[in-house]
């Protein structure tokens, strides 16, 4: 194959976006009629106060490995783009439900703005480990 101008090669694993509501506990669903990912909302602010990072967690282990998995095969033949973790205010929008989002967003903004701060941590987290797997630091990466 030919890859002219800007075009390269390139393997993008993507378990569907704004996966790391998958990642603090959020239950995806994975629709292959449409190929998209749902996620199982909306989560009590109970419940998202006690939100934390599991690195144990069944779907990051999944792009972790994969990931890391690619990026050992992919030497020299293609990039690896790390997985679409999604925006913030997307993510929490899966935790809470987006209806009920915009109706928090005028009722407890101080709610939603703890949470995005505490989910963009977690963000970080997550980018900075898949950058690492993903050889981004020798090589470069495709995010």
């Amino acid at each position: 194959m030919f890859f002219g101008g800007s075009a390269f090669p390139d393997l993008w694993i993507n378990l569907g976006p704004g996966i790391v509501a998958a990642y603090v506990g959020a239950e995806a669903r994975y629709r292959c009629d449409s190929e998209t990912v749902w996620f199982e909302a909306p989560k009590t602010w109970e419940e998202l106060e006690r939100l934390e990072f599991d690195p144990k967690n069944k779907w990051w282990l999944i792009i972790k490995n994969l990931t890391s998995f690619v990026t050992k095969r992919s030497e020299g033949k293609f990039m690896v783009g790390i997985t679409d973790l999604g925006g913030i205010t997307d993510i929490v929008a899966s935790l809470r439900g987006s209806q009920t989002l915009v109706v928090d967003m005028f009722r407890s903004p101080e709610k939603v703005k703890n949470l995005s701060r505490r989910i963009l941590d977690i963000w970080h987290i997550c980018y900075e480990e898949l950058y690492r797997l993903s050889g981004g630091p020798k090589r470069g990466n495709s995010a």
